[in-house]
């Protein structure tokens, strides 16, 4: 077996495949088989349909959040979304608790979180959201059912650089992020309370 197999994928969709690397081809791919590696020189978008890489889709303006902020939680889809949490600098107070929600044209304001903070991450929908973690109250989860937010189970490790959290309300995975464990932590959640689960295999810090 030949060491390196070179896979090169034109714009057209067309793949060749070579025994060694030609860089002159855009979007190159090969395996090789001494380190059991996949290798590649350049990232390409092949044509293909709105809304996927190398698609027609495009970015158009639509409305403006009320109050500028980072390190912000969402959730939802694109006709019926929010926004929650954040901070904004060098206004005070840094730290922000509102929430604002999108109906695919502008932002109304929708209930204010418990607890202010940055860092956050957030799941779920407009009207059954799920936001965890962030700085500071890195502990905190709380849920929204579309106009207020309560408190839900408490987090079993702080997590106050941005984790990833994927999901619903009520069937959530949280994981990685900037913690005291290391950045390796998967909890998950019920709705009620969260349950330590496998670690990841990789360190992984913020914006997971």
């Amino acid at each position: 077996m030949a060491q390196l197999q070179a896979t090169t994928i034109h714009a057209s969709g067309s793949v060749r495949l070579g025994r060694t690397p030609d860089t002159s081809h855009t979007g190159l791919m090969w395996y090789d088989s001494g380190s059991a590696k996949l290798h590649f020189t350049k990232c390409i978008l092949v044509p293909g349909t709105p809304g996927t890489p190398g698609g027609s889709g495009t970015w158009s303006s639509a409305g403006s959040v009320p109050v500028g902020r980072y390190n912000l939680a969402g959730a939802g889809v694109q006709n019926a979304g929010l926004v929650t949490g954040g901070r904004q600098y060098p206004t005070t107070p840094w730290d922000l608790s509102c929430t604002d929600e999108y109906n695919g044209t502008s932002y109304s304001a929708g209930g204010a979180l418990n607890r202010a903070r940055n860092g956050l991450a957030g799941t779920g929908t407009q009207n059954s959201a799920l936001v965890f973690g962030g700085s500071p109250n890195g502990t905190c989860t709380e849920e929204y059912n579309g106009s207020t937010w309560s408190f839900g189970g408490t987090v079993p490790r702080t997590t106050v650089g941005k984790p990833g959290l994927a999901g619903t309300q009520n069937a959530a995975v949280g994981f990685a992020g900037t913690t005291n464990a290391g950045g390796t932590c998967t909890d998950e959640y019920n709705g009620t309370s969260w349950t330590s689960a496998n670690a990841m295999s990789g360190y992984n810090k913020w914006y997971v």
